[in-house]
C-alpha cells in the first residue's frame, strides 16, 4: 500500500470519527441551549476548522474569489444552512410541547 493511500485511509477516519461525534455534541449542545445557538455554534466551529486547515495547507491561496462557480457553491451552501436552521427552530418548540404534554388513559 502507498503512503498516499495510507495518508488518505487515516484522514477518511478522522473525518468518520468527527463526523459521527458531531450530532451527540450538537444534542448536548440543544439540551443546554436554546437551538438556534447549539446550530450556528456547530456551523461556524466547522467553517472555522476548515478555514485554517485550508489556511495551514496553503489551499486558500489558490482560491479564486471572482470565479461564479465559487459564489454559486458559496450562496447554495450559506442559503441551505440558514433555511435548515429556520426549520428545526420552528419545528422544534412544536415537537417540544407535543412530548410534553401528558399521556391520555384508557378511560378518557
Amino acid at each position: 500500500m502507498s503512503s498516499e493511500l495510507q495518508i488518505g485511509i487515516v484522514y477518511a477516519l478522522m473525518a468518520g470519527a468527527v463526523w459521527g461525534i458531531g450530532p451527540l455534541l450538537l444534542k448536548r449542545g440543544m439540551k443546554y441551549s436554546n437551538v438556534s445557538t447549539a446550530t450556528l455554534v456547530q456551523q461556524y466551529v466547522s467553517v472555522g476548522f476548515l478555514a485554517l486547515l485550508g489556511v495551514y495547507y496553503g489551499e486558500l491561496v489558490h482560491l479564486d474569489f471572482s470565479s461564479r462557480a465559487f459564489w454559486a457553491f458559496f450562496l447554495a451552501g450559506a442559503v441551505g444552512a440558514v433555511m435548515v436552521t429556520a426549520l428545526v427552530a420552528s419545528l422544534w418548540p412544536a415537537a417540544r410541547a407535543a412530548r410534553l404534554q401528558p399521556a391520555r388513559t384508557l378511560r378518557e
